[in-house]
């Protein structure tokens, strides 16, 4: 599932991150109903990277997917990724590693093992939020990159919309709101909000097929450089 995305040192600004932390409620509307209540966060590592963690439970489903990363340059460049998720009976664990000092990205899900080729920049199932929120600061309205899920890297492709006030259970806050416009099936629409006035960060997700809901991710509260989020009444 397509999911959604807090620092005190000047040297963390300077990167352009800001650490956060975020309850979520998750809903899959259709072709089962499942809800999951879950957490999401960014945080700064001891040894200088950073990692973004999504965790979420329900009755039917679960998943805990961890990101780490270092930013060099202004550019994130993705370290780890791993990730373990059950959907009913189905479960599927998934590690990828890039070496960058051999040009190498090794993926493993489950038993299955394979390397490729690091060409160019890439990103993981995560590690390309924390890019395209920092596209957007930075005032670009098409943004375009790779995405490694498994076999091979994906083309993602994201266009703005607009400004729009979104209703949270925090109250309103002002958001960017973006459509991926390229990987994706030409039947369904993503979108995802981005809090203005709050780094940029993701705090809402929605999946559409053919013009029907089928999966939701919102923001029930959080905190922003230690600080909550909230938004007007």
């Amino acid at each position: 599932m397509p999911i959604i995305i807090i620092l005190t040192a000047s040297s963390a600004q300077a990167e352009g991150l800001t650490e956060f932390r975020m309850k979520l409620k998750a809903e899959r509307f259709r072709p089962i109903s499942v809800t999951m209540s879950g957490t999401q966060s960014l945080v700064k590592l001891p040894n200088e990277n950073w990692q973004f963690q999504l965790m979420a439970d329900g009755s039917w489903a679960g998943i805990e997917e961890t990101s780490e990363f270092s930013v060099q340059q202004n550019q994130v460049l993705p370290v780890h990724f791993q990730s373990d998720s059950h959907f009913s009976f189905f479960s599927e664990k998934k590690e990828i590693t890039f070496d960058r000092q051999n040009n190498k990205i090794s993926i493993t899900v489950d038993k299955d093992q394979r390397t490729l080729d690091l060409k160019a920049a890439v990103f993981d199932p995560h590690s390309y939020q924390i890019h395209l929120a920092n596209q957007i600061r930075e005032g670009k309205s098409d943004i375009e990159f790779q995405v490694i899920r498994y076999k091979r890297p994906l083309i993602y492709s994201y266009q703005v919309v607009g400004e729009e006030w979104l209703n949270t259970a925090t109250g309103k806050l002002l958001t960017v709101k973006v459509r991926q416009v390229r990987g994706v099936d030409k039947k369904e629409d993503y979108f995802v909000w981005l809090a203005k006035d709050y780094g940029y960060i993701p705090i809402q997700f929605e999946h559409y097929k053919k013009d029907k809901i089928i999966d939701r991710i919102e923001m029930i509260s959080g905190t922003f450089d230690g600080k909550p989020i909230q938004g007007s009444r």
